[in-house]
């Protein structure tokens, strides 16, 4: 109630949403036609697994082995359109559900109840057992567009769309998004791709540098910290701080142990408000010494956990401030080594 009171014996108005119900017609009118599509291109075992038909969109749930292509999808919609603009009666009338049965041209579905009279929808070409609302021509529902298709279980995929008005809208998005990108890439529309390409390909060449760069980089580096290696007992230690990505840690370490031939490398570094803790071990010495045990008793001073191998384990942190006990802690383990 929004105002007022209802009292026993009133006598109330009660009125359809002309406008809505017309729009849920076309919806539901058109995931009839969707299902017939979708044998037509996909094949007889599609079966309907669920479906939802609002004002704004329906959806539609079938059995299906794999994702449906592009191409598959511009013919469903091909398919569906072409039926809308054939403007074909779509009739309403009930059969014994004993008739029914009988008729293998009207699809019905496994497990659902039906009464000793049933409901059919037909559109010629397609013909349902339903009870809903629905235009009574094709040429109604105006326009059909799929605006999406996923999986939502093994076997099962699912396709929402939109018609009417709500079909022409989607295309005017897409439409809207072509001109944004082509503004923002300074090409006409019909050059986009042409355009992308090219900027994929000197992206890809930037970052072949970039790689080539950074690989020489930690090369440098790596020659650079080799003289900063300490003698803990009778092992070559290299524990320090550094600037670099998690990707990298473990390629700088690879470069440090080729540099140091029999040792340990303890690597820390900062990102953002986290940091990565990364151990690793000589071939040589992976019996005598196991980066995991190592990682296991460092890590609590940076907030977090790790694990890996006996030669190469990490671990990631919440405490950035903790790497120098974590190293330090290194350190005293394999004193006592």
């Amino acid at each position: 109630m929004n105002s007022g009171q209802l009292k026993k014996n009133d006598s109330v108005h009660a009125a359809i949403d002309m406008a809505r119900r017309t729009e849920i017609q076309n919806h539901h009118t058109a995931t009839h036609l969707l299902h017939f599509a979708l044998q037509q291109i996909l094949g007889p075992h599609i079966k309907q697994a669920g479906s939802l038909v609002e004002a704004k969109r329906l959806r539609f749930d079938f059995n299906h082995h794999k994702p449906v292509s592009v191409q598959e999808l511009r013919q469903i919609e091909t398919l569906v359109n072409s039926k809308i603009r054939s403007d074909v009666p779509v009739q309403s009338y009930e059969l014994s559900y004993e008739d029914a049965q009988k008729r293998s041209d009207i699809k019905q579905f496994f497990g659902e109840k039906y009464g000793a009279k049933v409901r059919v929808i037909d559109a010629d070409f397609s013909k349902e057992l339903c009870g809903g609302t629905h235009v009574d021509r094709t040429g109604k529902i105006g326009y059909f567009r799929i605006m999406k298709e996923s999986s939502i279980a093994a076997g099962s995929r699912r396709i929402e769309a939109v018609t009417g008005k709500y079909a022409e809208e989607f295309v005017y998005e897409e439409e809207d998004l072509l001109a944004s990108l082509a503004t923002t890439l300074k090409s006409p529309t019909p050059a986009l791709l042409e355009k992308i390409t090219l900027l994929l390909d000197e992206n890809k060449k930037l970052e072949q540098e970039l790689k080539q760069h950074r690989k020489g980089r930690l090369k440098e580096l790596a020659d650079e910290m080799a003289h900063k290696k300490e003698k803990v007992g009778s092992l070559h230690l290299i524990a320090q701080e550094v600037a670099l990505t998690s990707e990298e840690l473990a390629t700088f370490a690879e470069e440090l142990l080729l540099t140091l031939k029999s040792g340990i490398v303890a690597l820390g570094a900062t990102t953002g408000e986290k940091c990565q803790l990364l151990i690793a071990v000589s071939q040589d010495l992976v019996k005598q010494i196991n980066a995991v045990a190592l990682i296991k008793e460092a890590a609590p001073h940076i907030a977090g956990g790790g694990g890996g191998k006996p030669h190469l384990a990490q671990a990631g942190g919440k405490d950035p401030k903790g790497l120098q006990k974590a190293l330090n802690t290194i350190r005293e383990k394999l004193k006592t080594t």
